[in-house]
């Protein structure tokens, strides 16, 4: 049988340049540049085209790690065009004939209108260039699947990423927030904001007030020492009129937090976290109990998974951790 489908396939995507280069022009006469590919029909454009938009999406486009970990790879430039995102493919395009003829520029300036039916060629084209090189498109994920995605890897990064003490400390930050009447700085932070938060935090904890350090005077709950928050968080508005023994504790909490954050390295953390679970839950399926369990052989185990340089790193900031557990417990109680 005679394959007549490449051979109509790409007399389809021809017929249809020719049109979108023909509205084009009707929209932007004065465009001399539109006028060259008007004349002439360039028999490479479809192999230019399809090389476009098979072309990977730039890391710039803000979907596109969503649309990577729906696909299990890559999203490429079909995708931005699916979504009619003129600043995607924009980002993305390697077609020089988009350039030549200023079309970024061009659709800024469309009506309404203009922009769905240029979406309508482009689309169609799209699906003419994978019929000529005999391909299906690929599967495009709707827009509600990508924001539920995005949504999904923002919750497993607020409650999965890190030891819990670092979610501990991003909870109890928020608390502290909404108790001094302040606005809630953890609600949509990113990562690195979120670091420098406990950062900040550990700097207060190692300062002082009049020779007092500021763990002591938390204990003895001084206002000086609430108040000196806001010396390292710019965004806080410290009203002493909101302290209460609640928010005293969850000060103290957060000071005991920030230094295990800081003084327990955080691979050697999360082993200990891990282990810790693991034995809860024997202990939970009745595997294990408490009484039968060698605290040296746990502690040799959890040693035996970390490196020396964390090793070492703990044992020098012991000095460190023993007040500020101590000062932690206070607080919990």
């Amino acid at each position: 049988m005679e394959d007549i489908f490449q051979n109509r396939a790409k007399n389809e995507f021809n017929d249809l340049f020719k049109l979108f280069i023909g509205n084009l022009e009707t929209l932007f006469p004065d465009c001399e540049k539109l006028t060259k590919y008007s004349d002439s029909l360039d028999e490479s454009i479809i192999s230019k085209w399809y090389d476009n938009i098979t072309t990977k999406i730039n890391k710039k486009v803000k979907y596109n790690k969503a649309i990577e970990r729906i696909l299990k790879k890559s999203g490429i430039v079909f995708h931005v065009c699916e979504y009619s995102d003129i600043d995607g493919l924009e980002h993305t395009n390697t077609l020089e004939f988009f350039n030549e003829i200023e079309l970024f520029v061009k659709y800024k300036i469309m009506s309404d209108e203009d922009k769905k039916l240029f979406w309508k060629y482009i689309s169609a084209m799209n699906l003419a260039c994978f019929r000529f090189k005999d391909e299906k498109p690929p599967y495009v994920p709707t827009r509600e699947q990508i924001q539920e995605n995005i949504k999904q890897k923002k919750s497993i990064s607020h409650d999965a990423d890190g030891p819990s003490m670092n979610k501990a400390f991003i909870n109890s930050l928020s608390s502290f927030c909404k108790l001094t009447n302040n606005k809630d700085i953890t609600d949509n932070a990113t990562e690195s904001e979120l670091e420098k938060y406990t950062s900040l935090w550990v700097k207060y904890t190692q300062d002082s007030i009049d020779g007092e350090k500021i763990t002591t005077l938390c204990n003895q709950k001084n206002i000086a020492a609430f108040l000196k928050i806001g010396d390292y968080f710019d965004d806080f508005v410290m009203d002493d009129t909101t302290l209460s023994d609640e928010l005293w504790s969850l000060i103290s909490q957060l000071n005991g937090y920030s230094a295990v954050n800081d003084n327990i390295p955080k691979n050697m953390m999360g082993k200990i976290e891990n282990i810790a679970n693991r034995l809860a839950d024997d202990i939970m399926n009745g595997r294990a109990d408490l009484g039968s369990m060698n605290l040296s052989d746990i502690g040799q185990e959890v040693l035996s998974q970390v490196d020396e340089t964390e090793i070492n790193k703990f044992a020098n900031n012991i000095d460190n951790l023993i007040p500020a557990l101590q000062s932690f417990q206070k607080g919990m109680r």
